[in-house]
């Protein structure tokens, strides 16, 4: 489908008497959601770096993926502002802001709430818990005690708790969880 775009526009444009060039296409997205991924991919080879943290593309490159087509490869866009705290909160959670501009405590807060909602048999299952009090906080004190993450004396380290948990929801280990349900958006 490209290259017969591309033929349609150089075409034209050998019909004004200019040379044929490059299709050029442009890779835009927020951060952390696969851009670089999807380039190596057409291209066939890791042209790109990739990682699984927002900012590892830090300014813009062509990449020739083939003859006669060249990709931008842009770094994550976001908006300037969330009209609602969740926003952010479920964009964090899923990598796409930095994990040193939020507080991932509260994230985890955010995220357990979230999956309450949603399926709290997915925090049940993976760690091995019982649920009967339905607050966040003290559902991250039970995760804590259950993965060992204790500071001296016993005491849930509820940072690095927080921190588990989080990096468990992004690695997928409670299951295929969305932030979102269809209709939020309204």
């Amino acid at each position: 489908m490209i290259n017969d775009l591309g033929n349609k526009i150089n075409e034209r444009i050998v019909k004004k008497g200019r040379n044929r060039r490059d299709i050029r296409i442009m890779i835009i997205g927020t951060p952390n959601v696969g851009k670089s991924a999807l380039i190596n991919v057409l291209a066939g080879s890791s042209i790109t770096r990739t990682g699984n943290k927002p900012g590892v593309t830090r300014g813009r490159q062509w990449i020739k993926i083939s003859s006669g087509i060249q990709l931008l490869d842009t770094p994550g866009i976001l908006w300037p502002r969330f009209d609602d705290e969740d926003t952010g909160y479920r964009l964090a959670l899923t990598g796409a802001i930095r994990d040193e501009v939020f507080d991932e405590e509260y994230a985890a807060y955010k995220l357990i709430e979230y999956i309450l909602e949603i399926d709290k048999n997915a925090l049940i299952e993976t760690y091995g818990i019982e649920i009967e009090e339905e607050m966040p906080y003290d559902v991250l004190e039970l995760i804590g005690k259950k993965t060992g993450c204790l500071m001296s004396g016993g005491k849930v380290d509820r940072v690095r708790t927080a921190n588990r948990l989080i990096n468990d929801f992004r690695k997928g280990k409670l299951g295929g969880i969305s932030l979102e349900k269809p209709g939020d958006d309204k």
